[in-house]
């Protein structure tokens, strides 16, 4: 019974989650944290894919550190404020027959830049690539709506909307196919291991009431 108890805090939590980033339940993934969200994003995706990775040079130390490993990944060109150069990412895109998979970060939290998230997405989206945005840096000033923005793979941590530190979120749309890191039977089989209940019901809790227009 307290096993059922458990899975009931985990499966709301879920759900406070996808409703608040206007998500289906069944794409809310829980990590350890964002760079465990990012990781795992990344390097799934790339295991189960044929694709070129195109990345915000500013992005996150977990992003940057994850993609160099990669033979295909290239930095996007950004001007001395961070703004990604949209005319060079689509003569990129247009010149290239491989599969882009560019990963962008909506807001940068040390320079506070904040990018053209939909614009990006909708051009990579025409040449057949997808798109992963780092919400961390965001997700606490920003409101994030996966199915308005049409984003195939978002990420953040809980700690960013007054959960626990320990809990991350990775949100991909069903068609999206991961490779896990680690071998398991939790969260649909791609972060195996015992869950981080308190975080994830931290995170469930912390963002029920949780109001944007009390930011200034």
């Amino acid at each position: 019974q307290s096993g059922v108890e458990v899975k009931q805090i985990i499966e709301q939590s879920r759900k406070n989650v996808a409703k608040f980033i206007n998500a289906d339940d069944e794409n809310i993934i829980f990590t350890s944290g964002g760079s465990a969200s990012n990781t795992l994003a990344i390097k799934g995706y790339v295991q189960k894919n044929s694709c070129c990775i195109l990345y915000s040079p500013i992005a996150h130390k977990s992003i940057l550190k994850c993609v160099e490993s990669y033979k295909y990944s290239y930095p996007l060109k950004v001007d001395h404020n961070g703004i990604i150069d949209i005319v060079d990412l689509r003569e990129w895109l247009d010149t290239r027959d491989i599969k882009p998979f560019v990963i962008i970060d909506y807001a940068n939290s040390e320079i506070g830049v904040i990018q053209s998230v939909k614009q990006i997405i909708d051009m990579v989206h025409f040449y057949n690539g997808i798109v992963m945005l780092d919400c961390t840096g965001s997700i606490s000033t920003i409101p994030l709506d996966v199915k308005s923005l049409d984003v195939d793979i978002a990420t953040f941590s809980a700690h960013k909307l007054g959960g626990l530190k320990g809990c991350g979120v990775l949100y991909k749309k069903p068609n999206i196919e991961l490779e896990p890191l680690i071998y398991g039977s939790q969260e649909q089989g791609l972060v195996g291991g015992t869950e981080n209940v308190l975080g994830i019901a931290s995170l469930g809790k912390s963002i029920e009431n949780y109001d944007y227009s009390s930011i200034s």
